[in-house]
């Protein structure tokens, strides 16, 4: 039986964002604490109970990061000056007063709890990201997998300063590389895959 809670769920059917608190023990309970918060929302990360953020679009305005101290009962929307390239995000992760912002165009963080965001160096299109270890060592190491084809690299990119610079990791893969999981500096798992494309059909046969 674990004894961690999970703090967030994504109707991506409708596009809205639900966030619900799981009471654990032998059997999980669920109730709703907010909804409609973003038009399309793609990722969560909670630090303790009450603090945490999540990322995604809202319907007119662009790209949003919200952050809530009571728990997903409210959010308010994070300071966030340049959004660069970072147009479409893809995932949040936080540890510590750090959160970093996976997108197509790169990533973001921000060393203040959400008060500021800066553009990062080094990485590129990110889908996922998560701290490296329980907690990141202290909010500073974070790994961020997806594809890099200005480098030719399907992997990892690893920061071990909030996210203000990322090294790449080559993994290997022969498709593109989606999910990752970081439980120590030692241990990486990579999750890779992506839709088969169909080949174009014949043109259509030419009379002369």
């Amino acid at each position: 039986v674990s004894t961690q809670s999970t703090w967030g769920d994504i109707s991506m059917a409708k596009l809205l964002l639900v966030l619900a608190l799981a009471a654990v023990a032998y059997a999980a309970s669920w109730r709703i604490v907010n909804h409609n918060i973003a038009t399309i929302d793609l990722g969560v990360s909670f630090i303790n109970p009450n603090v945490g953020y999540t990322a995604g679009t809202m319907n007119g305005q662009g790209p949003a990061i919200l952050k809530s101290v009571d728990g997903g009962v409210t959010f308010t929307p994070c300071n966030v000056t340049n959004w660069g390239a970072d147009l479409l995000l893809l995932d949040i992760d936080a540890a510590g007063e750090s959160v970093v912002v996976t997108s197509i165009g790169g990533e973001i963080y921000s060393s203040d709890g959400g008060k500021s965001f800066h553009q990062s160096v080094g990485g590129g299109q990110s889908q996922s990201v998560r701290h490296v270890g329980p907690n990141g060592e202290g909010g500073h190491k974070f790994a961020a997998t997806g594809e890099y084809p200005l480098r030719h690299v399907e992997g990892v990119a690893y920061s071990v300063n909030s996210g203000k610079t990322f090294q790449l990791y080559d993994s290997k893969l022969y498709t593109a590389a989606r999910y990752g999981a970081f439980p120590s500096d030692a241990t990486w798992y990579v999750s890779a895959g992506e839709w088969p494309e169909t080949p174009s059909p014949p043109p259509p046969p030419q009379s002369i």
